[in-house]
């Protein structure tokens, strides 16, 4: 029955001692949201090994990372595009022994290769840190890239994976809604 569905490991030890482990698990509703990101404003593409380095650099206690995207008119001759910087909340106990951090990236270079715009507006978008880092490391798994679509304050956020060109051929699609 689904009240009593687990998964058993075994293991035989060198000393012929047998460790058994019974993990129990339950049948939970799938829970899926599908977004056309085609309407989305904003759309960075990173290089995740290139961003996961930089990243890198934040401080560990941090727990949510902000991403601020720049129309044309508000960046001078053409950089510093994207802005990511460490977010903590000020009544978060840490937020006097974090160190905050920021970073610029400029388009057209190995970390930001590719970003549209679509909007005379800031982008603005604030999420986990550490689901964001998890996206990034699949990314990175896949040699790929990730594709982040930012619709605006307080909207949700979707990350992909994105793979340019034929290097792999994927048999899945993963997104992360934040």
């Amino acid at each position: 029955s689904a009240a009593t569905a687990r998964s058993t490991i075994t293991l035989y030890c060198d000393n012929e001692l047998k460790k058994v482990y019974k993990i129990p698990s339950m049948e939970v509703e799938m829970l899926q949201a599908n977004f056309d990101t085609s309407g989305f404003p904003t759309c960075i593409r990173t290089g995740a090994e290139a961003l996961s380095r930089l990243l890198n650099g934040f401080d560990a206690g941090i727990d949510d990372l902000n991403i601020l995207a720049l129309p044309s008119v508000y960046t001078t001759n053409n950089r510093e595009k994207v802005k990511l910087r460490s977010y903590i909340e000020p009544s978060n106990r840490k937020a006097d022994s974090t160190l905050n951090t920021q970073l610029g990236l400029e388009s057209g270079s190995d970390v930001l290769y590719e970003y549209y715009h679509n909007s005379d507006q800031p982008s603005d978008a604030t999420f986990n840190f550490k689901d964001f880092k998890a996206m990034l490391g699949l990314c990175e798994a896949l040699r790929g890239g990730i594709s982040i679509y930012i619709q605006g304050v307080g909207q949700p956020a979707v990350l992909s994976p994105h793979v340019p060109g034929d290097s792999i051929s994927l048999q899945f699609k993963a997104e992360l809604v934040l």
